[in-house]
């Protein structure tokens, strides 16, 4: 499992479950990405950040159909970039809730790496998430 995080700016990789609680806590805006994240793992952050039950599940069941669905105040969008070197598709979850941003994929997603490294995603506290995961759809 690879993971990162990214909060004002600022990149760590391997983030510790301690400090996505404090950030979470803090009403600290961030991008967190996992590359092939386990249930558990998937269990720990929709508890934490109360992501909606049944997109969790579906989440935890890779080769859904690309799909974007709103619940209250977050959303949930399932899409699909494609990996340059070996020619397949990667399939993407991404969530936004309340200025938190999580993806999580299988498999690298040169598309996400591009997006952090150009620093083209910030959510923002209360911003609406259609247009927080605009960046992401764009470049899926």
């Amino acid at each position: 499992m690879r993971s990162w995080i990214d909060h004002a700016g600022e990149v760590v990789w391997e983030p510790s479950p301690s400090l996505i609680a404090r950030l979470v806590e803090a009403g600290q805006p961030f991008w967190l990405d996992i590359e092939d994240p386990t249930d558990e793992i998937i269990d720990e952050l929709a508890t934490r950040l109360g992501l909606h039950p049944l997109a969790v599940k579906d989440s935890k069941e890779f080769g859904q159909r690309a799909k974007l669905q709103v619940y209250g105040n977050g959303a949930v969008l399932v899409g699909y970039g494609l990996d340059e070197q070996l020619r397949e598709p990667v399939e993407v979850h991404c969530y936004y809730t309340t200025g938190f941003l999580i993806t999580w994929r299988r498999a690298p997603s040169p598309a996400l790496d591009a997006l952090r490294q150009a620093g083209s995603v910030r959510p923002q506290r209360d911003s609406d998430p259609i247009r927080a995961l605009h960046p992401l759809i764009s470049s899926l």
